[in-house]
């Protein structure tokens, strides 16, 4: 103990102090060096890493109560300090903390989301430590937090909802806990209790339902949507608050699971008809749809419905005569130009194109699904990693993007150089498509095997060099279990990291200066 603990006393960082943090981890000694660890932990000026081993040494000890170091570290409000905290009620568990922790916790973290001036600056991942906190969190947990942080959702800048990101942070933790929520919930849902939770959140982008639950169950769930429709519209009678809720409360910056369907609008249409309420009939009625594709021509159904429900009551006859009017003037203002006949030809040549190459595919179905069609496989890479909503667009197959790719190893290993190449060639910045195919093709075995057992083990090697590269629709949680996987069998023994380390990193640790992508590479 006398020669440890000067070593990890404050103002002594290096490798050697976090080497013997690691090797204190699980350790009896941890309980004779409990106030050296706290100081690491605690102080915002030890590195990130420091502090998550001395955190981890300390979480190895039963009695030991973090409630104290969860009060400082929030406090502290760092994104090193409170990823340490969620690492805590990660491991403790988040239900040995009262909710006022929690919340306290939650709040805090909504700082960590950037500013308006700040919105375009993001490290990619920064942040991910929250969503992992909340994809562990109880029902039990779940609901009284949404309904304390909901309460508390306001804003403090008093710009218009397009300008506003004082709400930014708060609405994006709230989102994914309401992700967890409809993960754990079972239907039926209460209508007003979720849109207490969603009223005044923000947004300035939408998300797809592939991505969020919550947006999935509420554009799949008729009845808790149309419930929130009805529970928000049923009283408001002022023609100014109803358009301006449905535009700010459902359409531009709502959650993305309130926008309006096509049956809403029928069900909204009739419920303002039932109660009586002509302006709330007003503000939904459909219009002509002079501008529609010509394989969309048909009757509005809606309009006609409307159509007789304004003969049956007068004051809303009134309303349906103003709306005509109205439109009819703004039509003859606002004239749509129709597409020249240039745009037209390339339109129609597009179109044209992709039915082609979707022929193509299908005729030479038997290669391209061997996996033997190189061009095919650089396009079908690009769409899985960057792309992966327009398969079905350009392609008109998934599963034959999803063969091609997982059949294609044998086919591609070819183009794979060995590590020491892969090196130079990195260090020279060059990129190869093989590389991106490869990726792709195991990302699609990783996702209908569950393992990468029987891909060539030199393909795995050359993989782990660019596994950090980022590609747009690869997900962080998928990324890091591919990584895992790689590891698993890449790096079996001892013996093999030091290969790996002795062929790809030795090069760049031999020239005089290491370039920014030698740099990244070795800090792999």
């Amino acid at each position: 103990m006398k020669e440890i603990k000067p070593l990890l006393a404050s103002g002594n960082d290096g490798h050697l102090r976090d080497l013997i943090l690691e090797l204190l981890a699980g350790s009896p000694a941890i309980t004779h060096l409990t106030n050296e660890l706290r100081q690491i932990v605690l102080g915002p000026s030890q590195s990130e890493h420091s502090r998550f081993l001395a955190n981890r040494c300390l979480l190895d000890l039963i009695e030991h109560d973090h409630h104290a170091n969860v009060s400082i570290l929030v406090a502290e409000a760092s994104e090193t300090s409170l990823k340490i905290v969620a690492d805590i009620l990660t491991t403790i568990g988040p239900e040995k903390f009262d909710i006022s922790y929690l919340s306290n916790f939650l709040r805090t973290c909504t700082e960590l989301y950037p500013a308006s001036e700040e919105r375009l600056e993001r490290t990619v991942g920064n942040r991910y430590f929250i969503k992992k906190l909340l994809g562990s969190l109880a029902l039990n947990l779940i609901n009284p937090l949404l309904d304390g942080l909901s309460k508390s959702v306001t804003c403090v800048c008093g710009k218009e909802r397009y300008a506003c990101y004082c709400r930014d942070g708060i609405s994006k933790i709230i989102g994914l806990m309401l992700d967890r929520y409809f993960e754990l919930a079972s239907a039926p849902f209460d209508p007003e209790k979720v849109w207490c939770w969603l009223e005044n959140l923000n947004y300035h982008h939408q998300q797809a339902a592939s991505h969020s639950t919550s947006v999935k169950i509420l554009q799949s769930d008729d009845n808790l949507r149309q419930g929130i429709i009805a529970h928000v519209f049923r009283t408001v009678t002022d023609r100014e608050k109803i358009f301006k809720t449905k535009i700010e409360k459902f359409e531009l910056y709502s959650h993305s699971g309130l926008q309006f369907q096509s049956k809403d609008y029928e069900f909204i249409v009739n419920l303002a008809f039932e109660l009586e309420n002509p302006k709330l009939w007003a503000n939904f009625i459909a219009t002509h749809q002079r501008y529609r594709h010509k394989t969309e021509v048909g009757p509005n159904y809606l309009r006609r419905h409307m159509r007789v429900q304004s003969l049956e009551k007068p004051q809303f006859m009134v309303e349906w005569v103003r709306s005509n009017r109205a439109y009819s003037q703004l039509s003859k203002n606002t004239r749509v130009p129709r597409l020249n006949r240039k745009a037209k030809r390339r339109q129609r040549q597009r179109y044209e194109r992709r039915a082609a190459n979707i022929q193509y595919y299908q005729t030479n179905r038997a290669l391209i699904e061997s996996g033997g069609r190189w061009q095919c496989l650089v396009y079908f890479a690009e769409l899985v990693l960057m792309h992966p909503d327009q398969i079905d667009e350009r392609v008109g197959d998934a599963p034959l993007v999803c063969t091609a790719l997982k059949n294609c190893i044998d086919f591609i290993a070819l183009k794979i150089p060995d590590l020491l190449e892969f090196s130079q060639l990195q260090r020279s910045g060059k990129i190869l498509h093989a590389e991106m195919v490869l990726l792709a093709a195991c990302l699609v075995i990783m996702r209908v095997d569950g393992n990468l057992d029987n891909v060539d083990l030199r393909l795995l090697i050359a993989l782990r060099t660019s596994i950090n590269r980022s590609y747009s629709s690869v997900i962080e949680e998928e990324r890091n279990a591919l990584k895992s996987e790689i590891d698993r069998l890449v790096f079996a023994d001892s013996s093999s990291a030091e290969r790996y380390l002795r062929h790809y990193l030795e090069p760049w640790l031999a020239q005089k200066r290491l370039q920014p992508t030698g740099y990244l590479a070795f800090k792999q």
